[in-house]
């Protein structure tokens, strides 16, 4: 046998493992988008939820994922789910905590590693309630990795066609505004002072006040609501939902929760911090009257009204990307396409959220060189095998056979599955050169 034989027989299994490892790894075609998770908050405190989005994360350690890109679209750690009496956390102690309203945030950090390791690109884009973060990226990228991603310019990661952002600039009561906090920033640390900590009580809050908010802009004028003394009144009333009585509360500290947080200016009572707000449909109005000179700033200011109660098609239908994705709303939603504003075609899709009592969807977006493919998926914990047997009984003369169903243990460890909800295929817009 020649040397050349011999050298080439040698080199087979290593040759073997190479092709093995190709063909396991695939070709990662898959940008994955979640939000909303809230980590180191009341809202997501449940073990067994941990244990689900720990097993999600995991998937994408994987050699064999198919995802190149995970978006983190907003709202990843809670930074404002404080009672006013309490001095929130900051970015470093949260990222590096070990048991925060009993989750492990650290872990779920060393997952994020672990992806990035893994060659997946991570990307986090800010949200509102991790609006902070802006000011800490050096934190969050020592408690995962310099490698990772961190989109401060205006919220959004903004790909050619495709548009992602968490969604609360379209959100009156959580848009910030000149630098300064948005108010939804107080109703938050009026939710957790009253102790409305699982995220279906809250939810539940939200819609009593997205409630009355629709009607009040309906019946009421814009014009009359420039006027500060009303729309005082409706944000009292807005306190009111959460908090039983604001009159109770007005003169409450609320520590670490300065209006301008780019300032060192004192701490305020709660009452103070309200009226900051008075003019904030005017602000607003004055603020796309810049933006937008020829068109009509009301216009605006009623889309973010409904963009605060969840409402995102008229914003979707102001962009003229070919695919929109936001979370912020806790709510999944699409894939759904309209008639954008540049006779076009829009698709939109909400990721939805994974704290307790949500839905625990994501989306996967897939590019190809002619259209994308949308798909809204539900990543849940899947109950064991079960199996029947019967089982015969004698009463008196009379014998009959009784099915009992009994639970089998296929596998002792948890198993999870994904399960598509909705999906889409959107052409791509023809470019001519």
């Amino acid at each position: 046998m020649s040397k050349n034989v011999i050298a080439s027989l040698l080199l087979l299994p290593l040759l073997l493992c190479v092709l093995l490892s190709i063909g396991a790894t695939g070709e990662r075609t898959i940008t994955r988008v979640i939000s909303d998770l809230h980590l180191g908050s009341t809202w997501f405190k449940d073990p067994e939820n941990h244990d689900i989005l720990a097993s999600f994360l995991t998937e994408l350690t994987k050699n064999d994922t198919t995802v190149k890109q995970l978006v983190l679209l907003g709202d990843v750690i809670e930074m404002w789910l404080y009672p006013f009496s309490s001095s929130p956390s900051t970015a470093s102690v949260i990222l590096s905590s070990t048991d925060l309203y009993n989750t492990n945030v650290a872990s779920f950090m060393l997952l994020f590693r672990q992806i990035v390791d893994n060659g997946v690109e991570l990307h986090i884009v800010i949200g509102n309630h991790d609006l902070e973060l802006k000011n800490s990226i050096s934190d969050l990228k020592a408690a995962i990795s310099d490698k990772i991603i961190v989109h401060t310019d205006e919220y959004l990661y903004n790909n050619g066609d495709v548009r992602m952002e968490h969604g609360h600039r379209y959100d009156l009561f959580n848009a910030p505004l000149n630098g300064k906090r948005p108010v939804g920033y107080y109703i938050s640390r009026a939710v957790a002072d009253t102790n409305y900590g699982d995220g279906s009580g809250d939810k539940a809050k939200t819609i009593q006040l997205c409630r009355k908010i629709p009607q009040f802009f309906n019946d009421v004028s814009i014009f009359v609501l420039r006027n500060s003394i009303l729309f005082g009144r409706l944000l009292k009333e807005m306190f009111d939902t959460v908090l039983g009585d604001f009159d109770d509360f007005e003169n409450d500290l609320v520590v670490g929760g300065r209006w301008d947080y780019n300032t060192s200016a004192p701490d305020e009572t709660l009452g103070n911090s309200k009226n900051h707000y008075n003019d904030l449909v005017s602000n607003w109005r004055d603020y796309w009257i810049s933006q937008k000179p020829d068109d009509d700033p009301d216009d605006y200011v009623f889309g973010m009204v409904k963009g605060g109660c969840g409402d995102n098609k008229w914003w979707v239908k102001q962009l003229a990307n070919r695919v929109v994705i936001f979370g912020h709303t806790h709510e999944p939603v699409g894939p759904v396409t309209y008639d954008n504003n540049d006779d076009g075609k829009t698709t939109y899709v909400n990721s939805g959220a994974w704290i307790d009592g949500s839905t625990m969807t994501y989306v996967d977006l897939v590019e190809s060189s002619d259209k994308y493919k949308l798909n809204l998926v539900k990543y849940k914990k899947v109950s064991v095998g079960t199996s029947t047997t019967g089982q015969k009984s004698t009463t008196g003369q009379k014998t009959t056979t009784k099915n009992k169903r009994r639970r089998v243990l296929v596998n002792p460890e948890p198993r999870y599955q994904a399960s598509i909800t909705a999906s889409k295929v959107i052409p791509r817009a023809r470019h001519f050169f």
